[in-house]
């Protein structure tokens, strides 16, 4: 405006926006669309201010072109001033996108410009239109014969829209592609734009994608807005559109679709009106949105936009620490030097920085690798209690909306005198009962080390977390955020996962695979069903990946008390995404497998070749998974008496019933199970963090793989470390061989106070040297048996030399009842010859000495020299029993089996010699009473000098303990007969042969006769003869 003095007029400068019809240019280039070609002219008026408003018509000439126009409307307004012009917009106006640029005039304000520009302001209603056309090879012919020129056919078809403006326009692309943008400074019909669109992709037979941006409108934020607070946008469009808006945020790689989540909520206002509401605003919602009303069909899709910028006033995460971390006083008088530092990632937010903590030294900034470091310095005495300085120090971050956020660190200071541990490679001097604190090397997280009361070093330990594992972690967080669609964002965190870790090398930590565990188990807790396959594949193949045999110690290492609930987490996380995952078939995978089988009266699956069984009245569907090595990494409370021994199975079902169910499973056990040895089934207890037997029933021997459960869980079996024993055995044992030893050493004195008296023929000898080194023997070799009593107690070298021992003098007892037996066999068959003394002795000797050594040693020397699970068992401090023939146990068990064959054919032709010579003697049932006394007498008398109770050890090594009662009685016997053999063997050699107990009885009176004990029936030389060999 001119001020009216200077020229007494008041003038304005009027843009006009002029619309000018050009009717040839829309029917010569497209003779079948409707309508007439629009052009937009611009013109600067010098014009009175009275006429805005007043007149309905100018008219006036441009060159030779007469223009008439009607409605002028004021769009730019200007007054001079000596710096230039102030211009400003009409109401319903904003300045063009050419002088925001220029002259950073944008909006609606007032803008400063030089006399000689000429200002555009356009209405609000401009709409701008970009899009490309991807052109096919063939056209349509209807349209084709009118014009060759495709440029400028397609200018003429979106000419014709009302307020046609400015038109851009690319050369086609190798690939057919044309690009173009328009004007339309009049706004546009939604419906003109889908017909002039239809009409194009009709004649071009190709494909067409618009965007507008004008036509919808929204309400974003001026300012920034502050840290976690709430904020609305706004979505609405100037006429009708036939689809509801969408919101979206644009992200490097593309637009993501926002709908109501954990954060973003979206309202729908009404037909043309949609909002989003941030419920917590942090640098996550930060960027630039996007409302979209969309028109779709099969050759064209028109996108209708509004969009505008989001900026949050940011709140840092702080690590702080000091250097150095335990500043260390040699001397009292010591001031020190300590530099606190608070380090943050790089942020678009320009903080202030204040510190707090004392006299605060030199503070400062620099960037380093990503982060934002400031620091501060203050100095600090060693003298306890000192005010040099402050024992704590903060920094404080103030963002542009005054909000803040602070970190303290403490000064520990090693004052003269106290303990600490030495600096030791990267860890600096530590404070004793303090934890050093280093950054990882290229990972996300610290690695701790904790300096003992005593000062002394702990373990290092790590909790570094690969980045792009911890990226990972920070997306499952907010898969239902609102951002995106929750499929589409599981699909990719779980295909992100599954790259991860199939490279275990990645994540062999344990805080790599606690952060792996993390992500399935929020995965789990999120979704409610997974119906994409590949989502579903990728988490079933990280779950069986992080079970990789490579990772053992990652699953093993323990960082605090509570890492043994890890491989529990696991557990539960896998089955919770088993139960979403919808199984029609059974899925492999090199550490997990999956089945699943419809409701039935009887449900039977197979899994890693476990096989289930599963009886019920349920309908729900049935899902068995099976892992591989977990059952190695699940705490075991009893992990010195037991193992686990096969893998686990999960047993599930997707309705839950409590319906009476049997479980039968056959497990493949992973070592082989002994005799003797318990197996338990049991499944997990999650209340307890335990496996449990409740429910769980074992089969038995006659089974052994089997398990019967009456419940649904996760199941497998274990395996006892120890055999099992049967009650009082051991006690029974212990007592007998008590009672043994001292009979033994009782037989042993009255052989060396009877000596003399006894050994009167060659035969005689020959017995009482046999009796003497069987109880010999035996006395050793019980006496190793109570020393070997509890293994567990005994170190490897004692366990394998007291086996050694009872080896050889167990095999030579049996070797001197052989020579024993071979003696009396001889004596019975040949009644009149007389036994070589020394020959027998020799024979004797070598049997019964030698050949158990030659046997022991050569056993010694094939079993690896007599190594550990291979010779002996360091459970039981014997021989190693690995199966039918198989194992070191068979070296004493054959020999003795031979023996005691050849020992009980003895004692049957003694009893058939005994019995001929009774014929004829007696006859009816006097006959049949002595003939049943005579072999009473015999079995007893021969029993236990010749080993015959041994018999029975064979039923005890063909029997299993854990088999039930008749095992028990077999055993008990087994025990009972031989723990007493040295009580029997007193009884036998001792008191119940009349020749030694008349001998001991005159040694003990030093009185009586040759005859005083002489028997008077005429039985007595033969009965004599017999008990010369056997007794």
């Amino acid at each position: 405006m001119q001020n009216k003095d200077n020229r007494n007029r008041m003038w304005t400068v009027v843009l006009l926006y002029i619309l000018g019809l050009e009717k040839c240019q829309a029917a010569e280039a497209v003779p079948q669309l409707t309508g007439n070609s629009t052009q937009m002219y611009y013109s600067t008026l010098r014009i009175d201010e009275s006429v805005i408003g007043n007149s309905e018509i100018l008219s006036f000439s441009v060159g030779d072109v007469d223009l008439d126009v009607s409605k002028p409307n004021n769009s730019t307004t200007c007054s001079t001033e000596s710096a230039g012009k102030r211009c400003s917009c009409a109401p319903g106006h904003s300045w063009t996108e050419e002088v925001c640029q220029s002259h950073r005039c944008c909006g609606n304000g007032e803008c400063i410009l030089q006399m000689g520009s000429a200002p555009v302001c356009l209405p609000d209603t401009t709409v701008s239109i970009t899009g490309s056309i991807k052109l096919k090879d063939q056209r349509n012919q209807e349209c084709e014969t009118h014009s060759s020129d495709l440029l400028r056919e397609i200018k003429g078809v979106f000419s014709t829209l009302r307020g046609f403006d400015t038109w851009e326009i690319s050369e086609p692309s190798p690939e057919g592609i044309v690009d173009f943008e328009m004007t339309l400074p009049l706004g546009v019909s939604p419906d003109d734009l889908t017909e002039k669109s239809q009409y194009l992709v009709y004649c071009l037979g190709g494909s067409l994608d618009l965007q507008t941006i004008g036509l919808v409108h929204s309400d974003m934020p001026n300012d920034t807005v502050c840290y976690d607070t709430a904020v609305t946008l706004n979505c609405r469009s100037q006429v009708n559109l036939p689809t509801q808006p969408l919101w979206y945020q644009r992200k490097r790689h593309g637009l993501i679709s926002i709908t109501t989540g954990t954060i973003f909520t979206v309202d729908v206002l009404g037909p043309a009106e949609t909002s989003v509401t941030f419920r917590s605003l942090s640098a996550f919602v930060t960027g630039e949105y996007e409302c979209v009303h969309q028109q779709t069909s099969n050759s064209f899709k028109i996108s209708h936009i509004s969009s505008g910028h989001v900026d949050v006033a940011l709140l840092p995460d702080i690590d702080v620490f000091t250097e150095p971390q335990f500043p260390r006083c040699e001397k009292n008088s010591d001031v020190l030097r300590v530099k606190a530092i608070c380090e943050i990632r790089n942020s678009t937010e320009d903080y202030i920085v204040t510190w707090q903590g004392g006299n605060i030294e030199e503070p400062s900034s620099f960037h380093l690798n990503g982060s934002e470091v400031y620091t501060a310095e203050q100095n600090v005495g060693c003298v306890q209690d000192s005010q040099t300085g402050s024992t704590e120090l903060t920094c404080t971050f103030k963002n542009s909306c005054n909000q803040e956020r602070s970190a303290s660190v403490p000064i520990n200071i090693i004052y003269e005198g106290e303990d600490y541990c030495e600096a030791e490679g990267e860890w600096p001097d530590t404070k004793a009962g303090f934890t050093a604190n280093l950054k990882c090397h290229d990972m996300a997280g610290l690695r701790r080390r904790k300096c003992h009361l005593n000062a002394t070093w702990g373990e290092a330990v790590s909790l570094c977390v690969n980045f792009e594992l911890n990226s990972v972690l920070g997306n499952a967080v907010i898969i239902d955020s609102g951002l995106g669609e929750v499929k589409d964002n599981v699909a990719e965190v779980s295909f992100e996962l599954k790259n991860l870790t199939n490279n275990t090398g990645r994540i062999n930590s344990y805080a790599n695979m606690n952060v792996s565990v993390q992500v399935l188990n929020i995965l789990g807790g999120k979704l409610q069903t997974i119906s994409n396959e590949t989502t579903a594949d990728n988490l079933l193949d990280s779950s069986s990946s992080l079970l990789d045999r490579s990772l053992e110690k990652s699953w093993t290492t323990r960082i605090t008390e509570g890492n043994a609930s890890l491989p529990e987490t696991y557990l539960r996380t896998v089955e919770h995404l088993t139960d979403r995952v919808n199984i029609t078939h059974v899925r492999k995978k090199p550490n997990l497998e999956v089945s699943a089988c419809e409701p039935t009266a009887i449900c039977e699956s197979s899994v890693f070749n476990i096989n289930i069984s599963l009886k019920s009245l349920g309908k729900g569907k049935v899902k068995t998974i099976a892992f591989k090595q977990l059952e190695k990494y699940l705490p075991h409370s009893e992990r010195r008496e037991s193992e686990p021994n096969s893998a686990v199975v999960s047993v599930r079902t997707t309705k839950e019933n409590n319906r009476q169910i049997k479980i039968t499973i056959d497990f493949p056990l992973i070592h082989p199970r002994r005799q003797n040895f318990e197996l338990t089934c049991v499944s997990w207890d999650f209340s307890s963090s335990q496996w449990s037997s409740r429910g769980c029933r074992w089969e038995g021997p006659s089974n052994e793989a089997r398990c019967t459960c009456s419940h649904l869980s996760s199941f497998s079996i274990l395996l006892s470390k120890y055999p099992a024993e049967v009650p009082l055995l051991s006690e029974i044992t212990y007592v007998g061989l008590s009672v043994s030893v001292i009979s033994l050493i009782l037989a042993l004195l009255i052989e060396a106070v009877i000596w003399k008296d006894v050994i009167k023929t060659n035969a005689l000898y020959l017995r009482h040297i046999a009796n003497i080194n069987i109880s010999l023997c035996l006395l050793v070799a019980d006496c190793c048996f109570l020393a070997s009593s509890k293994p567990r107690y005994i170190t490897e070298m004692w366990c394998r030399t007291l086996t050694v021992l009872k080896h050889f003098f167990y095999l030579s007892m049996f070797f001197w009842m052989f020579s024993l037996s071979c003696a009396l066999l001889h004596q019975t068959v040949f009644v009149f010859h007389t036994l070589s003394k020394k020959n027998y002795l020799l024979f004797s000797i070598f049997v019964g000495y030698a050949c158990p050594l030659i046997i022991v040693l050569g056993s010694f020397v094939a079993s690896k020299n007599g190594a550990k699970d291979v010779y002996f068992l360091a459970e039981t401090c014997w021989l190693v029993y690995a199966g039918l023939m198989q194992g070191s146990f068979y070296t004493f068990v054959i020999p003795m089996g031979v023996i005691l064959f050849a020992n009980n054919l003895s004692i049957v032709i003694v009893i058939l010699k005994l019995l001929s010579h009774h014929t004829g003697e007696n006859s009816g049932g006097k006959k049949e009473k002595m003939a049943a006394k005579t072999i009473i007498r015999t079995v007893m008398i021969l029993s236990p000098v010749l080993g015959v109770t041994w018999i029975f050890g064979f039923a005890v090594m063909s029997l299993d303990i854990t088999s039930g009662t008749v095992t028990f009685v077999i055993h008990y016997v087994f025990v009972l007969l031989n723990s007493s053999q040295g009580f029997f063997l007193l009884l036998t050699t001792c008191f119940w042969d009349q020749m030694s107990r008349e001998a001991l009885m005159r040694r003990l009176k030093k009185t009586g006769t040759n005859g005083s004990f002489s028997s008077s029936n005429t039985n007595t030389k033969t009965t004599v003869n017999l008990n010369s060999i056997n007794k």
